[in-house]
């Protein structure tokens, strides 16, 4: 952010696209707690597998913009778009099917 080089920006791209599905959409609104818990998701996710979500460290040794630095970015793009992807189905799923359960 703001090229601090303190966070993936791959996990706040799929952060911020979890939230136009499931963020807040009124002042007051009370959806906080399950964006929390899938924003979790996909950090703890990234984290598993890389162990880290600092950019800093992750690219450490790295030239920026090189193609090792490059093709990594990418790879990391692709893995969350997908993780993220698979979120929002799942949840979009269960939302259709509360509201089956409903009527």
């Amino acid at each position: 952010m703001g090229e601090s080089g303190c966070t993936c920006g791959a996990v706040v791209g799929g952060i911020m696209a979890l939230g136009r599905f499931f963020g807040k959409t009124e002042p007051k609104d009370n959806r906080v707690e399950r964006m929390m818990a899938l924003a979790r998701e996909l950090h703890d996710s990234f984290q598993g597998r890389h162990r880290y979500l600092c950019c800093r460290i992750l690219t450490k040794g790295m030239v920026l913009g090189s193609p090792e630095h490059m093709s990594q970015c990418i790879s990391f793009t692709g893995e969350v778009a997908q993780e993220t992807a698979e979120i929002i189905i799942r949840e979009l799923g269960r939302d259709r099917q509360r509201n089956l359960n409903r009527t």
